[in-house]
C-alpha cells in the first residue's frame, strides 16, 4: 500500500521547493544586503523599493520552484520507477546526467521533507 503522505506530488514538489529556499533565499538576503549598504546614502525610497524587491523575490521562488518540481515529478509516475525494470523504448523518458552526489542527497531528502512539510 502507498504512503499517502511520500506519495503526494504537491507535498513532495513543496518540500523539494522548500529546501532549494534555504540556499536560494540566502543568496538573496546577501544580495539584497549588500544592495543595502551600497545604497545607504540614497533616498529612503530607493532602499524600500531594494529591500521589497528582494522580499517579492524570496516570496517567488518557493512558487516557482513548486510550479517547476511539480512539473518535472508529474511528468514521471512515482511509482513507475519501482515497478518497471527497464521501460520499452516508447515510453522512456530522457535521462540527464547529474553528479552521483546529487542522487544521494536527492534519495535521503525525499524520505524526510514530506514529513518537514506538514509539521
Amino acid at each position: 500500500m502507498p504512503d499517502v503522505i511520500t506519495d503526494n506530488l504537491i507535498i513532495r514538489s513543496l518540500g523539494m521547493a522548500l529546501v532549494q529556499f534555504v540556499w536560494l533565499g540566502a543568496i538573496v538576503g546577501l544580495l539584497t544586503a549588500a544592495l543595502l549598504g551600497l545604497l545607504h546614502r540614497r533616498a529612503a525610497a530607493v532602499r524600500y523599493l531594494v529591500a521589497t524587491g528582494g522580499l517579492l523575490t524570496m516570496f517567488l521562488i518557493p512558487v516557482a520552484s513548486t510550479i517547476e518540481h511539480t512539473h518535472r515529478l508529474s511528468a514521471v509516475p512515482l511509482s513507475a520507477a519501482s515497478t518497471t525494470a527497464s521501460p520499452t523504448p516508447s515510453t522512456a523518458q530522457p535521462q540527464t546526467w547529474r553528479p552521483p552526489f546529487m542522487s544521494i542527497v536527492r534519495r535521503s531528502l525525499d524520505s524526510w521533507v514530506p514529513i518537514a512539510v506538514l509539521v
